[in-house]
């Protein structure tokens, strides 16, 4: 229900832009509106992406928080050491994100809503400046462009204010709704920027505080940022190869119907698979349709590409390739440590292919003796 308010919301956007665009060039021909209206409707995306991150910092900023990284699209500015990097990364899900350092915990509270209501707001006032800015002009064309700034600012508010669990990952108005009033689901919330802030210092999953990733009650499992903190839970033990306790963790956890958000749990199977293909296990089970197309949207990222390795390595040609595409990606990955941490995994993977490559021939010419 969720995902069709938001696709519903995305139609109403087109085709009001569509309207405003008609109305306002009645006399210009088929090409020339269409060309037009996907240049507005282009334009006006990034700009009011750009303008929601911006008040995600604004307003965190005012709320005690620390600028991390400002992303558009898959490209990503961050703080490291205090000067700005330029680095590529995506999130299937997401436009854009303003990461931010909270502050710590007091009583288990933090401050949160501004932070999180910073994009909504700074989206609603673009469209009432776009409005007061049409009253003021006399161009049909700076009309035209006010009008649809103004109309996708309003979608937009309403696309991350409304509470939506998406397929990949919930919008704003959802998160502030799991988390107020909830000191388990907030601490989760914490742990994850903490995770991120600690990734972008250098600090490896493994060496951050384990007091951070503590057991929650058996009554939030569903809560979507508990489980995100269990999702970083696995992927810290992932980071100390700990392959035998991932497979279990991950398998009872999707038994138990933990309520991850999509992205983390096509995450966790990626990892689910690397922890049976090492140990020589089938995974035909997992590769779902959907989960083909979760690595086709995620095709960049680092994580997806060592798993897209480990799955075609008996085909050296096609692994080469994905191999190539992994270190060019981990260059440009805005967690450097994070990137360290794949190409080990990687290089464990072709470790054991190569012992039991070994084995293998070691017993094909015992037999054949």
């Amino acid at each position: 229900m969720h995902n069709f308010i938001y696709r519903t919301l995305n139609t109403f956007l087109g085709v009001g832009c569509a309207f405003i665009y008609m109305a306002m060039v009645p006399n210009g021909s088929f090409l020339s509106i269409m060309i037009g209206l996907m240049l507005a409707m282009y334009v006006s995306n990034i700009l009011q992406t750009v303008v929601h991150e911006l008040g995600h910092l604004v307003f965190g900023l005012l709320s005690g928080y620390e600028f991390l990284s400002f992303r558009i699209g898959n490209h990503v500015w961050i703080n490291v050491d205090g000067k700005l990097q330029y680095k590529r990364f995506s999130l299937a899900g997401t436009a854009g994100q303003c990461l931010m350092v909270p502050p710590m915990l007091k009583d288990g509270n933090m401050p949160f809503k501004l932070y999180l209501w910073g994009g909504c707001i700074f989206n609603s006032l673009l469209a009432l400046i776009a409005v007061g800015c049409s009253l003021l002009s006399t161009s049909v064309y700076v009309d035209t462009a006010c009008y649809i700034i103004a109309f996708s600012g309003f979608i937009f508010t309403l696309q991350n204010g409304l509470p939506l669990n998406l397929q990949m990952i919930s919008n704003d108005g959802f998160t502030i709704d799991t988390i107020s009033e909830n000191k388990e689901a907030l601490h989760a919330y914490w742990l994850q920027m903490m995770v991120t802030a600690q990734l972008a210092r250098g600090v490896a999953l493994k060496d951050m505080p384990e007091e951070w990733f503590i057991e929650y009650s058996y009554d939030q499992l569903q809560n979507q940022m508990v489980a995100a903190a269990i999702y970083f839970k696995i992927i810290r033990m992932m980071s100390m190869h700990e392959f035998n306790d991932v497979e279990y963790e991950i398998e009872n956890a999707l038994q138990r119907n933990v309520g991850f958000a999509g992205v983390h749990k096509y995450m966790l199977q990626c990892e689910l698979i690397y922890c049976r293909l090492l140990k020589g296990y089938a995974v035909d089970m997992y590769i779902t349709t959907e989960f083909k197309q979760f690595l086709q949207m995620m095709r960049n990222n680092i994580t997806v590409l060592r798993t897209q390795y480990v799955l075609n390595y008996q085909n050296k040609e096609v692994a080469n390739r994905i191999l190539q595409s992994f270190h060019s990606m981990a260059n440009l990955h805005p967690y450097a440590i994070e990137a360290e941490d794949e190409k080990e995994l990687i290089r464990l993977f072709d470790e054991a292919m190569k012992q039991k490559e070994v084995e293998e021939k070691e017993d094909a010419d015992w037999n054949n003796d």
